[in-house]
């Protein structure tokens, strides 16, 4: 019963190292195609992460060069509200002008036409006499 055990023991102690014996050339070489497929791509992985650099400098610069052009286009909208103002001011500055003089004009065909109505109230009694 000893020996019994003992040659079990023994059967699966070089089953077990059949199976490492197996397993070690194969364990091998997966990481030898591992690293052969990462040394054959690291080329492309590195040509693909410059361009994707390039990318987002390029919309880096886009960025900047639209936000420049918005700046610009803001600081003329400044220039071209204040010339609006300043000729909205001109305009009310000479409609008040125009509302006194058309005040003065009104004033003056108020007197003539007072004037008017006298005389010809003066003519009605020189024709009555």
């Amino acid at each position: 019963m000893v020996v019994g055990c003992l040659v079990a023991i023994l059967a699966r102690s070089c089953w077990q190292l059949a199976v490492a014996a197996v397993k070690l050339p194969a364990l091998l070489c997966c990481d030898a195609m591992l690293s052969t497929v990462a040394f054959v791509t690291f080329p492309l992985r590195l040509l693909a992460s410059v361009d994707r650099e390039r990318k987002a400098c390029n919309s880096y610069y886009m960025l900047d060069r639209l936000v420049g052009e918005m700046q610009r286009q803001m600081e003329r909208l400044v220039w071209e509200n204040r010339e609006l103002e300043d000729r909205l001011n001109f305009a009310i500055k000479e409609s008040k002008a125009m509302e006194e003089i058309l005040d003065e004009m009104e004033e003056e065909h108020d007197e003539a036409f007072g004037r008017v109505t006298l005389l010809e109230s003066q003519a009605f009694t020189m024709a009555a006499n």
